[in-house]
Formats: C-alpha cells, sequence, structure tokens
C-alpha cells in the first residue's frame, strides 16, 4: 500500500483525468455505436484540418544493384 504525506492513496484507485468527457450509454453500445471511438476519432479529424501535413517528395531512385565492380 503506498499512502502519500497526506494519508492518500499516490498510486491505486485513482485513473488519469480525461481531456475529454465523453458519455457512454449502454442503449448506444447495443446498438454498436461507441461514443469514446466517435469522440477520438472527431477529435483527430479536426487536429488534420487544422494543421494540414503534405506527402514527402520521393527520394532519388537508385539502382537494384551497385555498378560492377564496386
Amino acid at each position: 500500500m503506498f499512502y502519500g504525506l497526506n494519508s492518500q492513496w499516490v498510486i491505486e484507485n485513482y485513473g488519469v483525468p480525461p481531456d475529454t468527457e465523453v458519455e457512454d450509454l449502454p442503449g448506444d453500445l447495443l446498438a454498436g455505436h461507441d461514443a469514446q471511438l466517435q469522440a477520438g476519432i472527431d477529435y483527430l479529424l479536426k487536429q488534420i484540418e487544422a494543421n494540414p501535413k503534405t506527402i514527402p517528395s520521393s527520394p532519388p531512385l537508385l539502382p537494384a544493384y551497385p555498378p560492377a565492380g564496386e
């Protein structure tokens, strides 16, 4: 058992508080809708839209084998 200086648990029985609160309703889960997954996807799509990335250019093509004698 790990207690802090104020006699509270310091490791066990406390998780990480979420950045975004999402309510999971049992009916939605039974219908196959995962609200947490959808909230995560929506968040990532907004981040991608706000910070678009480009595909880097291809490197120059190299021969499959080095020239003879190397």
